[in-house]
C-alpha cells in the first residue's frame, strides 16, 4: 500500500508521468523538452550511415562520445539515447555485412573441399584432407625438447 501512495505521489509531482522520481534524472539522459518530430526511416538511415563511415570507414575512427556531441551540434533533435541507438544500429549493420561477405567467401572454399574429398583420386583426397587438417589448426606440431646436461672438462695428460 506504501508503494501505491509514492507512485501517486510521484506521479502528482511530475505532470502525471506515473514514475518514479529517481527515474526521472533529465540530466544524465539530456532529456529536454523538445517538440517532438519522428523521423522518415530514410532519414534514419542517412544517420546510421553516417555513423558508419565515421566509426568505421575513417582513418581515425570516431568514439561514442564524440559521436554524440557532433548529433547534438548538427542535428539537436533527439536526445542522447536516440543518438546511441543510432550508433548502436551502426554497429550491428557493419557486422551483418562483414558476416555476409565471410560467408560469400566461405562457401566456394567448402565447396571446393567437397569435391576434393570426394574425389576419386587418392592424392586429392589425401590434399584435401591435409588441407582441411592445416584450416582446424591441427597442424601445429608440439615439439618436445629434449634437454641433456653435458658435463665438459680437461683431462692432463701427465703421466
Amino acid at each position: 500500500m506504501t508503494n501505491i501512495r509514492n507512485t501517486e505521489r510521484d506521479r502528482d509531482r511530475e505532470g502525471d508521468t506515473g514514475l518514479p522520481l529517481s527515474t526521472l534524472n533529465r540530466e544524465s539522459l539530456d532529456l529536454e523538452q523538445k517538440p517532438y518530430s519522428r523521423l522518415t526511416d530514410v532519414q534514419v538511415q542517412r544517420r546510421v550511415d553516417k555513423c558508419i563511415d565515421l566509426r568505421y570507414k575513417a582513418d581515425k575512427p570516431i568514439l561514442q562520445r564524440e559521436w554524440i556531441e557532433l548529433c547534438k551540434k548538427e542535428y539537436g533533435d533527439k536526445s542522447v539515447p536516440q543518438y546511441i541507438n543510432y550508433w548502436m544500429k551502426a554497429k550491428e549493420e557493419w557486422e551483418e555485412g562483414w558476416r555476409g561477405e565471410l560467408q560469400n567467401l566461405l562457401e566456394p572454399a567448402i565447396e571446393t573441399l567437397r569435391q576434393g574429398l570426394a574425389s576419386d583420386n587418392h592424392y586429392v583426397r589425401s590434399k584435401t584432407i591435409d588441407q582441411i587438417w592445416k584450416m582446424s589448426g591441427n597442424d601445429v606440431q608440439q615439439h618436445k625438447h629434449l634437454v641433456q646436461t653435458i658435463q665438459v672438462g680437461f683431462q692432463s695428460n701427465d703421466e
